[in-house]
């Protein structure tokens, strides 16, 4: 009677926003007050009422938390989440500041993944509009390094080395060498493609003896 006094309180200074729950409480009331077993002792029959009480306080709770919910959140797939969610969720520790503080959590865990999920897709969007602008549409080239001289600088006194990459005088190539040998430094590298053309005329220019050697270009291109 307590209970049902403090609600028609409630009520009367609210009265539009409990009608639901003037249903819920005279729906719950009637079948619930005719289950209460007459007991000639009174004992038992406080532990009755009290009990009566506590289930009419559950299902109160249980009203407010859905009325909650659906105030507080406008996806569905929130909802369903906060109320598996609520419905798993042990009978002692239903309250009102437990329930706001998991849907608070949860409300956050939807909104960081959706922030997440947003940023996910902004940086595919923003990498292939960065490929099709700075590549042209065509995989991505990277300037291969210089080849190395094959001689080291020690060797100077003995070995004369006339590569200079690109641009290589072939008549100064052919003044001083008596004997060519030709070797590829990298041979997958444009640069050295481009850099060995003087170095194949030199070679090309050398006769033959006697038909005797074997053409070390022929075995070494690609």
């Amino acid at each position: 009677m307590i209970h049902t006094h403090s609600i028609e309180q409630r009520e009367l200074q609210n009265p539009s926003q409990h009608i639901v729950n003037n249903q819920y409480i005279a729906a719950k009331t009637t079948p619930s007050s005719a289950s209460i077993p007459p007991s000639s002792n009174s004992i038992e029959l406080d532990q009755t009422v009290d009990e009566y009480i506590d289930e009419l306080v559950q299902d109160q709770f249980q009203l407010a938390y859905t009325q909650y919910i659906h105030t507080h959140t406008q996806q569905p797939q929130e909802q369903n989440s906060i109320q598996n969610h609520l419905l798993h969720a042990p009978t002692s520790t239903f309250n009102y500041a437990g329930l706001s503080s998991t849907i608070t959590k949860l409300l956050k865990t939807f909104t960081i993944t959706r922030m997440l999920t947003w940023c996910l897709l902004f940086w595919s969007l923003s990498s292939l509009v960065k490929y099709a602008l700075f590549t042209d549409r065509a995989l991505p080239t990277r300037e291969a390094a210089l080849p190395l001289p094959f001689f080291n600088n020690a060797s100077s006194l003995l070995v004369e080395d006339y590569f200079r990459g690109n641009g290589a005088d072939k008549s100064l190539l052919m003044s001083k060498a008596e004997l060519t040998i030709l070797m590829f430094y990298a041979p997958w590298s444009l640069h050295s493609m481009e850099a060995r053309q003087p170095f194949l005329e030199v070679a090309a220019a050398f006769k033959d003896l006697g038909n005797q050697t074997v053409s070390v270009f022929k075995l070494l291109s690609i």
